[in-house]
């Protein structure tokens, strides 16, 4: 099984590609990859650019919180895992290029966000490979 970390930095409004952004605060990814598939945790950590944290404390937002946020659960799979379901991606970047059927649950998060900030990474791999173990039955 692989352990993947990554962090997408925070950003401000502006154009980016093709698309308008607003502001956006960096995000940690936790990945678990194994031969069936992926699953990931998403943490929004709450953590702005200086100039948009500027910008908060002197006109707050009520959106506005400094503490860290378990924004998705969630599996990527090879394969359709419920009836129906199509793939959310052609070339999914945790599946080494496949097709990406995709699930994720926000409240499922926050449980293992709160684990991991008393307990450290440990505690989410521990989370992470229960959950390649319930979502594609074994751990490899």
């Amino acid at each position: 099984m692989e352990r993947i970390v990554s962090f997408t930095p925070a950003y401000e409004q502006g154009k980016i590609g093709d698309s308008d952004r607003g502001i956006g605060a960096m995000l940690i990814r936790f990945v678990l990859k194994g031969e069936l598939g992926a699953v990931q945790l998403l943490l929004g950590t709450n953590w702005y650019t200086r100039s948009v944290q500027r910008n908060f404390y002197d006109h707050p937002y009520p959106f506005f919180e400094i503490e860290p946020k378990g924004w998705e659960l969630g599996y990527h799979s090879p394969k359709p895992m419920h009836e129906g379901e199509t793939p959310v991606d052609e070339a999914c970047e945790w599946l080494d290029g496949k097709p990406c059927y995709y699930d994720g649950s926000s409240l499922a998060a926050d449980p293992i966000r709160d684990r991991f900030l008393l307990e450290g990474d440990a505690a989410v791999w521990e989370e992470l490979e229960q959950c390649y173990i319930d979502t594609f039955g074994e751990a490899r």
